[in-house]
């Protein structure tokens, strides 16, 4: 089910009303084009953690093992995280939930240079037991603008609605109900590499040097360093566990367990679980 690349630009010119349950109108669409990842069909998604200081073993075997990502084998992403006034998706991590889910604005850079790229793309992720459905839809904001806001810029307060309106004209619904208001909480960051393992096909992720470079400021406390013990390797597909041609990873410290960097990021910066 493809979902339409939206138009925002208005935001530079419009700012919306302060007021956080205000559902914004006044959006056009740009003509129908596929999201590049539409992800409504559900897959597996299996988490690993292991000590940073082993990432250059980890690569290294993995290089070997496994073709690197036809399309972006290696990149830094950031995303901003939307929650509700009372942390309402962190408590879903918090508590375990059967049911979870995360709402965010994506964009990427180059890790070369740091180079912006792209547009800014909006998801919605739901998490059914390991179960994992994502819709994502690519607006027409560069990545620059996003990465220039201050996360308390009431301007923001229209990319969830956006999305939600998006998903309900194809049918969709991700989440139980739009959980409004949702309001910018912090900004997230880290370097991907992405590999494929050939006999399996299955998907590879590995996330590390993960940082917070702002909060929103009437939310959070300022943002300050995030301690880089651990990095994540992700599997994506059909599997639950490693495939036997990486069984040498089983070697480097990996833990199979359930691991949220947003979670993770949100009690650090706020000090302990609310």
């Amino acid at each position: 089910m493809g979902l339409r690349e939206v138009s925002l630009s208005h935001l530079d010119r419009d700012p919306v009303s302060s007021t956080a349950n205000r559902t914004p109108t006044g959006l056009d669409p740009a003509r129908p084009r596929p999201s590049r990842r539409d992800g409504g069909s559900g897959e597996l998604e299996t988490k690993f953690v292991f000590p940073a200081a082993r990432l250059k073993r980890v690569i290294g075997l993995l290089a070997a093992l496994c073709r690197p990502d036809g399309r972006h084998p290696h990149g830094v992403v950031s995303s901003l995280y939307f929650d509700t006034p009372d942390w309402f998706h962190y408590g879903e991590k918090r508590n375990s939930d059967y049911l979870k889910g995360k709402v965010r604005a994506r964009w990427y850079a180059d890790p070369r240079g740091g180079e912006l790229l792209g547009n800014v793309f909006l998801e919605v992720k739901r998490k059914i037991g390991t179960i994992r459905r994502k819709h994502r839809m690519e607006t027409d904001l560069p990545a620059g603008w996003l990465a220039a806001r201050a996360l308390d810029d009431p301007r923001l307060l229209e990319l969830p609605h956006r999305l939600w309106s998006e998903l309900a004209e194809q049918g969709v619904a991700p989440l139980d109900s739009f959980p409004a208001p949702l309001l910018p909480a912090f900004e997230l960051r880290y370097r991907r590499r992405r590999f494929v393992e050939p006999g399996t096909g299955t998907r590879i992720s590995v996330d590390y040097r993960i940082e917070i470079p702002r909060t929103n400021p009437r939310r959070l406390p300022p943002a300050r360093p995030f301690p880089g013990r651990l990095a994540v390797l992700e599997l994506k597909g059909d599997a639950s566990s490693l495939p036997p041609a990486l069984s040498p990873l089983g070697r480097v410290g990996l833990r199979k367990q359930s691991f949220s960097k947003y979670g993770a990021c949100f009690e650090w910066l706020t000090g302990s679980p609310l």
